[in-house]
C-alpha cells in the first residue's frame, strides 16, 4: 500500500537539508556620490561549502532585480540635499516594488567629493533608517579605490587571467587607484581629477566647482569662477592637464608635476609593473564608448582625450574592460556568511553583545609577523595607518583583523600585543574587537587585559577567515563550548565581463 505521510515526511526532510544549505537574501546597493546617485536591487543565492562541514557559504547566483536610472545628486548650497535624496530613494522602493522589510542586507556607499560635505554623515543615516538593514560606507580614499577595484570588476579580471593591473577609477571630483596582482589590491591612492571637476549651464557659465579645480586652472594659467564663462581654449587647457595626469599614472610615471599637488593619498609604489589598465567611474563610460550624451561638465572631454591617449599610443599598456563602469560601486550588495569562532577566545564583557555591522579594517603585518621578532612601534604604525586608509578614527568601534605567520612563541605574541596596545592607548569607549585567523585569540586578549592594560571592552576571536570590505556581526557566546557565531557581511561584486 502507498504511504502518503511517508512521501510527506519525506519532502519535508528535503525541504529542511535544501533550507539547511541554501540561503536567498534579497539586497540593496545605494551609491550617492559628488556627481551622481543611483541604487539596484538583487536576489542573492548563497549555498553552503561543501568541503569539511564548513559552516560559510558561498555566493553561486546573483539576479538584478531593479536598477534605478543614475542621477544627478542634488545641491542646496554647498550641502547636498538630504530631503531629495531620500525622497528618491522612497520613490525607487515603490516602483521595484519592495518595501524596506523585505530588504535582508544592502549598503549605502558615500563616495568622493560626497565625502567631503558637511551633512555626509546625516544624509548616510538619513537614507539608511528608511531602507531596511544596512551596512553603512562612508568610504575614505582608500576604501573607495577598494570598492571601485572590486565593483568594476577589475579584481576579479586579474585573478581569472592572472593578470597585475592598475585600476583608474573616474568618478565627478576624484580618480581613485587600485594596483592589483592576480586578484589582490595591494596598494591605492586618489588624486583630485573629475569629470565634474566643473559643472557649467548651456551657456558655458560656471555654476560650480571642486576642490581641486583651483590647482589644475593654476598650473595651465587660466581663470575658473563661479559665474563666468569657460571659453574653448581655457577649456582645451583645463581638460588636457587632467587628461596627462591620467595617462602618467596609467603609466605609472611618477613625474607629473600637477599629479603631485592634487594627491589625496601617498603616492603609489614604484616597483609595481603593471601588465595592463582597466578604468571605470562615469568617465570610464566615455572611454569605453558606451556613453555620448553630456551632463552639463567635462567628462565627455576627459574621456575622448583618454580615448585618443589610447588610440595613439600615448597609454603603452593594453586596455581592458572590467565589465562595470559608472555602475562599479553600485553594483556592491551585501553577502553573508556565517563562521565560527572556537573556544580560544577572550570575551571581556559579555553584556555588550550582540554587536551589529562592524568595520574590519585589514593591517597589513605580514612581513613583521614571519620573522623572530618584530618591532612594537612597526606594529602601531601600520595598525593607524589601516585605520586611517579604510576612513576611519582610532577611537571608533572596529574589528582589527590580522593574519598570523609563524610561531605563537611568548616573545612574538608580547610583542604584537605591545604594538596594538601603543596603537590603541587612550583610544576612546569604544569595543575593540581583534580578529585572527590561527587560534591564539585568548593568549593575545590576556596579554593585552593583563600586561597592557588596555582600557576599552575587548574581544578576541580567532580561526575566521576575513576578505577586503567586510562587516561582521557577533553573536552572544554559545555555552558550554564558549563560542560565538560570526555574521561576515561580504560587499559582493560581479565578476568581469
Amino acid at each position: 500500500m502507498h504511504d502518503v505521510n511517508h512521501e510527506y515526511a519525506s519532502a519535508d526532510i528535503q525541504d529542511f537539508i535544501y533550507l539547511h544549505d541554501n540561503v536567498d537574501l534579497t539586497t540593496v546597493g545605494i551609491d550617492i556620490g559628488s556627481s551622481t546617485y543611483h541604487l539596484m536591487f538583487a536576489k542573492v543565492h548563497l549555498k553552503r561549502e561543501s568541503q569539511d562541514h564548513s559552516s560559510r557559504f558561498e555566493v553561486v547566483r546573483r539576479e538584478v532585480l531593479w536598477r534605478s536610472e543614475i542621477v544627478l545628486t542634488p545641491y542646496r548650497g554647498r550641502r547636498i540635499d538630504t530631503e531629495l535624496v531620500r525622497r528618491f530613494v522612497e520613490e525607487s522602493y515603490q516602483a521595484a516594488g519592495l518595501h524596506p522589510r523585505e530588504i535582508d542586507s544592502g549598503a549605502v556607499i558615500l563616495t568622493g567629493e560626497a565625502l567631503r560635505q558637511h551633512n555626509a554623515r546625516s544624509l548616510a543615516d538619513v537614507v539608511a533608517a528608511g531602507s531596511g538593514e544596512f551596512v553603512c560606507v562612508s568610504a575614505g580614499h582608500h576604501l573607495e579605490a577598494m570598492l571601485a577595484a572590486f565593483g568594476s570588476g577589475a579584481v576579479k579580471f586579474s585573478e581569472v587571467h592572472a593578470k597585475r593591473l592598475i585600476h583608474i577609477d573616474i568618478g565627478g571630483g576624484t580618480t581613485k587607484l587600485a594596483l592589483i596582482d592576480n586578484g589582490v589590491v595591494v596598494a591605492t591612492a586618489a588624486v583630485m581629477i573629475g569629470g565634474r571637476q566643473l559643472s557649467m549651464s548651456p551657456e558655458r557659465e560656471i555654476l560650480s566647482r571642486s576642490a581641486g579645480s583651483s590647482t589644475v586652472a593654476r598650473h595651465v594659467g587660466v581663470k575658473v569662477s563661479v559665474g563666468m564663462t569657460l571659453g574653448k581654449r581655457d577649456e582645451h587647457l583645463f581638460v588636457g592637464a587632467q587628461v596627462g595626469v591620467i595617462v602618467d599614472l596609467a603609466n605609472m610615471n611618477h613625474h607629473n608635476t600637477l599629479e603631485r599637488d592634487i594627491r589625496l593619498t601617498r603616492v603609489l609604489p614604484r616597483h609595481f609593473k603593471p601588465d595592463a589598465v582597466s578604468f571605470s567611474g562615469g568617465v570610464s563610460e566615455y572611454i569605453y564608448g558606451r556613453e555620448s550624451n553630456a551632463y552639463g561638465d567635462l567628462g565627455p572631454q576627459i574621456g575622448l582625450g583618454i580615448r585618443r591617449a589610447i588610440e595613439s599610443g600615448a597609454i603603452t599598456l593594453p586596455v581592458v574592460d572590467p565589465g562595470e563602469g559608472i555602475r562599479a560601486t553600485v553594483a556592491g550588495a551585501s553577502q553573508c556568511s556565517v563562521q565560527l569562532s572556537g573556544s580560544t577566545v577572550l570575551v571581556g564583557d559579555r553584556s555588550i553583545l550582540p554587536m551589529r555591522n562592524v568595520p574590519v579594517v585589514h593591517a597589513e603585518l605580514e612581513d613583521r609577523l614571519t620573522g623572530k621578532r618584530y618591532e612594537a612601534r612597526e606594529v602601531a604604525i601600520s595598525i593607524k595607518v589601516a585605520i586611517s586608509d579604510y576612513g576611519l578614527q582610532i577611537s571608533d568601534r572596529l574589528a582589527l583583523a590580522f593574519v598570523w605567520r609563524g610561531e605563537p612563541s611568548f616573545e612574538r605574541l608580547s610583542a604584537f600585543a605591545s604594538g596594538l596596545s601603543l596603537a590603541l592607548r587612550s583610544s576612546g569607549d569604544e569595543a575593540l574587537i581583534v580578529l585572527i585567523d590561527q587560534d591564539i585569540g585568548a593568549s593575545i586578549g590576556r596579554l593585552l587585559q593583563n600586561e597592557y592594560a588596555i582600557e576599552r571592552s575587548l574581544i578576541c576571536l580567532d580561526g575566521l577567515t576575513l576578505s577586503p570590505l567586510d562587516f561582521v556581526d557577533i553573536g552572544k557566546v554559545i555555552e558550554p563550548s564558549g563560542a560565538l557565531p560570526v555574521v561576515i557581511k561580504s560587499l559582493l561584486f560581479s565578476a568581469a565581463h
